[in-house]
């Protein structure tokens, strides 16, 4: 997930940074339930602005009583969102951008499993499609300000051929244009082909990516820094 400091990654997404938020440091290491950093459109004072919010990555639904730690709901796949009563309502209401300069996926290789790092080949800015809630922590008294906890998933789609090989899922990653019309949601919109539209933008944007092998470290999540992006020697 990203490296960037904010300001970068705003400019890179058109978004503006609200007073107050505080958004996640650089990290090479993102591991679900850590904070990431997500754009969403928001009507303040009947002004739709867009903005850029720290997220916790891993949606909760609105009736959990409390924020699961063993498996979050970090993704959601495409084919079936919309059906689906955790993702159904968000995926009308409440979608929104989660940014990464890349991300990581494991292929089993003479025996072991060896990590890849994915990226854009021009080093920009990769934006995965999500879908954000706001829960309520039942636990906390009203007036705490730590009572709302923003969280957010990735939407996932079957990859191209090439990445393919890799893994058999990947993120919904979009262009500047998808991006505007995936944030926007309008009442009585066809959602179904909004998804379809943004599952083939995602297929051509996967084109111009590359992946190399790099360090197994990265699968400790107390490992960071950019030495985990490194390509291994051939």
């Amino acid at each position: 997930m990203s490296g960037r400091l904010a300001a970068e990654l705003a400019a890179g997404a058109g978004a503006t940074v609200p007073e107050g938020a505080v958004l996640p440091e650089r990290s090479w290491n993102v591991a679900p339930t850590d904070t990431v950093s997500v754009v969403v459109d928001r009507l303040v004072e009947g002004e739709l602005r867009r903005e850029l919010h720290p997220a916790r990555w891993g949606l909760i639904t609105p009736w959990a009583t409390d924020a699961p730690a063993g498996a979050p709901l970090v993704n959601a796949r495409i084919e079936t969102v919309a059906g689906k009563p955790s993702f159904a309502d968000a995926v009308r209401k409440r979608r929104c951008v989660v940014l990464a300069d890349g991300y990581y996926e494991w292929r089993r290789e003479a025996g072991r499993k060896q990590p890849y790092y994915i990226h854009p080949n021009d080093g920009g800015l990769m934006l995965f499609a999500g879908l954000y809630g706001w829960w309520k922590d039942p636990r906390l008294d009203k007036n705490s300000s730590q009572r709302w906890l923003l969280t957010a998933c990735i939407l996932t789609h079957s990859p191209i051929a090439a990445l393919a090989d890799l893994h058999d899922r990947a993120p919904v990653s979009l262009d500047r244009g998808a991006l505007d019309e995936w944030l926007q949601p309008h009442p009585g919109e066809d959602v179904a082909g909004l998804l379809a539209h943004v599952q083939e933008v995602a297929g051509r944007v996967a084109a111009s990516w590359s992946w190399s092998p790099v360090s197994a470290a990265v699968g400790a999540v107390s490992n960071n820094g950019p030495a985990l992006i490194a390509p291994l020697a051939a």
